[in-house]
């Protein structure tokens, strides 16, 4: 996937400057790595882990939130694959004085807000549900400027939303591979053994 490729699907689907993550990254061509290749991620803030078929990066960003006086916390944890696949977990954080208790609703504004901005037109489909922990999601799957995109939002603990994000070349698409991503992601409390090991990743600079 060229570089302007993957500088579109981030600031297209993701919605802020987490972009500048992929700047320096080039054009990648290659093979997938094999599912029991890849590696259990859990970042220095201890709040997940998942499966990831590389060491990912990791940028972060404020800004307002629509329709508020507030401003709202974004983080990018993204991983790219020699097949042009990107992996990325993006969390949005929202202050302690905003109202979060409409989790469906909270999940409803975020991803049409995302949907609205940047002009996604092709939405394959899209579903609501609740996990087994009892956290409401929303699932999509749409196609834009000729990427296969799909992804899940997850209601997270402590006014936050968890967002896993696939994109990449239609023809590169596996399913194995997708939903073992999705599959692995775990939101972690605090006292779970996996939250003493956090990882220290690149964090990318996104100053002008």
């Amino acid at each position: 996937m060229n570089k302007g490729l993957v500088i579109l699907i981030v600031a297209a689907i993701v919605g802020f400057a987490g972009f500048r993550l992929y700047k320096d990254w080039g054009a990648r061509r290659g093979l997938s790595t094999p599912i029991n290749r890849w590696i259990t991620f859990t970042p220095q803030n201890k709040k997940f882990q998942v499966s990831l078929p590389t060491a990912p990066r990791y940028v972060d960003e404020v800004l307002p939130i629509p329709n508020s006086d507030k401003k709202q916390g974004y983080q990018i944890y993204a991983a790219q694959e020699m097949d042009g696949a990107v992996y990325m977990i993006s969390i949005a954080s929202y202050p302690a004085d905003y109202d979060t208790s409409n989790k469906q609703e909270l999940l409803n504004n975020l991803v049409d807000e995302l949907l609205k901005k940047h002009d996604v037109k092709t939405i394959l489909s899209r579903k609501k549900g609740t996990t087994q922990e009892g956290r409401d999601f929303q699932e999509l799957v749409l196609t834009n400027n000729g990427l296969d995109i799909r992804g899940k939002a997850i209601v997270g603990d402590d006014k936050t939303i968890y967002v896993l994000i696939y994109t990449g070349p239609p023809d590169n698409f596996s399913i194995d591979e997708y939903t073992h991503f999705i599959d692995s992601f775990k939101i972690l409390p605090q006292n779970h053994p996996a939250a003493n090991q956090g990882e220290k990743i690149e964090k990318i600079n996104t100053k002008h």
